[in-house]
């Protein structure tokens, strides 16, 4: 068994890592605005674990408002202090970045009807202690191993808007309908053009090492 050094944790979720160990996190079911609840267990990945890598961006940390913010800016803080906590084996965990906060509670919504989403998860933010600089300096030399050893690396490219699920149909469309097509780049002269513009200038795609975990998945 790898040797395992002790630390002093702030949160009591997180224990130390074995070498070559990773944490993962599987989302529990929940219903509505209900709090988000996930349970986090360590794997090695020596031995194969059956996981699904998350890559997204990490979105900028929000900022409070001015003094004389109005009610909608008030309403807006209160529902974001009941929403950006999650728990971790019972604890809370806070605050999570909206952009994934949104994607745990779409998938925790999802898992429902689609099984292959009941899976545990790596994602960085939650699977890596945030606070303990040792910890993130190891796991991220870890991360190429991380991706490979994935059973699927899925993409969060965050939620609907700008009809970004026309864009999505029309790029998942089989190679023989665009064969068929006479001008493929007429496209771009329609609103699904517009749409797909829009989907690839998301602030997902402006990083490079996003390229990277895809060309390792």
């Amino acid at each position: 068994m790898a040797e395992q050094h002790t630390s002093q944790r702030d949160f009591p979720a997180y224990t130390d890592l074995p070498l070559d160990y990773i944490r993962v996190v599987r989302i529990l079911p929940g219903a509505g605005e209900s709090d988000i609840h996930c349970h986090i267990s360590l794997v090695s990945l020596k031995k194969q674990p059956d996981y699904i890598a998350l890559s997204y961006a990490w979105g900028s940390p929000e900022k409070e408002g001015s003094s004389n913010a109005n009610a909608r800016t008030t309403r807006k803080r209160k529902e974001r202090g009941k929403t950006r906590t999650i728990y971790l084996n019972g604890h809370p965990l806070g605050p999570i970045r909206k952009n994934l906060w949104r994607f745990l509670n779409q998938a925790r919504e999802l898992a429902s009807t689609l099984t292959d989403l009941q899976s545990d998860y790596w994602i960085d933010a939650i699977c890596i202690d945030q606070s303990h600089q040792e910890e993130r300096k190891q796991q991220v030399g870890l991360m190429p191993r991380i991706y490979e050893t994935a059973r699927k690396v899925l993409i969060w490219l965050g939620p609907t808007y700008d009809n970004s699920n026309v864009s999505l149909r029309e790029l998942t469309r089989p190679i023989l309908y665009w064969r068929a097509k006479k001008n493929v780049f007429s496209v771009w002269t329609k609103p699904a053009g517009a749409a797909i513009s829009s989907l690839c200038g998301r602030p997902y795609w402006r990083r490079l090492w996003i390229f990277q975990k895809i060309m390792l998945a």
